[in-house]
């Protein structure tokens, strides 16, 4: 008699159901803003991304085989990358025959300018073999290097020149292995980028009084920020992930980093809820003015109250662990530790589910501390945290969350909400895997969640 096949082994209940809430969630968001329709370019671009994300988790296609009426997954990163680039064309044409530059033009950080869309095309472009398209956009890229170089351009990561170095090192990525030619100009760009970006901290912090404290510092718009999206945690956090870049500036980046993560840590006590005060960051810090330069800093601080990526201990506690992967002292894996034990008891706060200020931003703290220690404390943090996204609508009708300017969009809606659940379902398929003895499949890089999106998870 012949061997019976094998069969699969079953899929243990809780990644079914945690699978079924993200099809959901990928059903309403498609429902809701498809690829047809009428959006800006970068919210379009961000849904790209998303696909194609999911597509590069799930390479089985299981993704279009559960949403019967849609495409596969890199299909629909495919058709919201082409409305993407028909509407920036179509925004430029009318902005130009008016002789005005659009602001997306004149930027250079990820996906909030044309620059990020030009990078999720050409990686797109690439899957779906569509060379010369995907040439025409990498070039729109790398040309992007004139625009950082202005003077008035800022460093943070949103529109400045962080963010075109994660553009940079996103589409160095996607190359084909024997494209020596196009890494080597990507690292050229990107060694000058940075050096810009050290020129910039360093004057700053000259600027503002505190280069007795830290020889970088950075501000946007006339604060020093200090969290992931527009300030010192997130610009420092990028600048550590270029390995070969970061070994040149070694020293100042530590000085830098230890003091957004220690000399400037305090203690807020209006976390509703919270029995007493917990620590966390400021959002930003004004200038110091004392001839004596010894001014208590404390008094140069912004909110304290703010737990958000954006603002506060989820961003910075991203900091600490790239820190800790960086350098290695055990003291920044234990900033991490700290501050997602703040985050968590901070709670859920009112502004949605989206990655910048959202639910979904927060628990990525979680996520990654997870995947380090394997801990239940997170999983369980985790697991609650995906579950308020899945009821998402329930805690906006109920007034818990308000409404996004942009409730579908990556950075502030659904979509990141959904990024989220893919990454925490990647890494439950990836445990349930090591834990059947699939250790081929439970070590591939495809699985598990990478890093924050957007900042890192390269």
């Amino acid at each position: 008699m012949a061997d019976s096949i094998p069969e699969d082994p079953p899929i243990p209940q809780h990644i079914q159901k945690d699978r079924e809430g993200f099809y959901k969630l990928c059903e309403r968001l498609l429902h809701e803003v498809p690829p047809s329709s009428t959006q800006d370019q970068t919210g379009l671009a961000g849904y790209a991304l998303l696909f194609l994300r999911i597509h590069e988790w799930d390479v089985g296609d299981a993704f279009s085989t559960s949403l019967t009426a849609w495409d596969s997954a890199i299909a629909l990163a495919g058709e919201y990358i082409d409305a993407a680039v028909a509407v920036t064309d179509a925004h430029r044409q009318r902005q130009h025959a008016h002789g005005h530059i659009r602001s997306a033009e004149s930027q250079c950080g990820f996906l909030c300018t044309d620059v990020g869309m030009h990078a999720v095309a050409f990686a797109i472009y690439r899957q779906l073999d569509r060379e010369r398209d995907a040439a025409d956009h990498l070039r729109k890229v790398l040309d992007a290097a004139t625009i950082s170089e202005q003077a008035s351009m800022s460093s943070e990561l949103l529109y400045g020149r962080a963010g075109y170095l994660y553009a940079l090192q996103f589409v160095r990525t996607h190359l084909a292995d024997a494209d020596e030619e196009r890494r080597a100009e990507i690292d050229r760009i990107a060694a000058r980028t940075y050096a810009l970006i050290i020129e910039d901290g360093q004057r700053t912090s000259r600027q503002w009084g505190l280069d007795h404290r830290t020889p970088l510092l950075w501000q946007w718009h006339g604060k020093a920020y200090l969290g992931a999206a527009h300030g010192t945690a997130g610009i420092l956090t990028i600048l550590m992930r270029w390995p070969e870049l970061a070994k040149r500036y070694a020293p100042m980046l530590q000085v830098a980093t230890d003091f957004v993560l220690f000399a400037i840590e305090t203690w807020t006590f209006s976390v509703a809820g919270a029995s007493e005060g917990v620590r966390n960051w400021p959002s930003s810090i004004r200038p110091v003015v004392s001839e004596q330069g010894d001014s208590p800093l404390e008094r140069a601080y912004g909110r304290t109250n703010l737990f958000q990526f954006c603002h506060g201990a989820p961003g910075i506690g991203l900091c600490a662990l790239q820190a800790h992967a960086t350098f290695g002292n055990r003291r920044y894996f234990d900033v991490a530790v700290r501050a997602a034990d703040a985050t968590w008891v901070a709670g859920i706060g009112q502004k949605g589910v989206g990655l910048c200020h959202g639910v979904a931003g927060n628990a990525y703290l979680q996520l990654l501390l997870l995947r380090h220690t394997e801990m239940t404390v997170y999983a369980d943090r985790v697991r609650a945290l995906t579950l308020v996204c899945r009821l998402w609508e329930s805690y906006t009708r109920n007034g818990t969350f308000r409404l996004p300017d942009h409730p579908w969009s990556l950075w502030e809606g659904l979509a990141g909400a959904v990024w989220l659940l893919a990454d925490h379902l990647s890494y439950e398929v990836c445990v349930a895997m090591r834990d059947s003895d699939d250790a081929a499949a439970s070590n591939s890089d495809t699985f598990g969640p990478r890093g924050f999106p957007c900042l890192s998870d390269i």
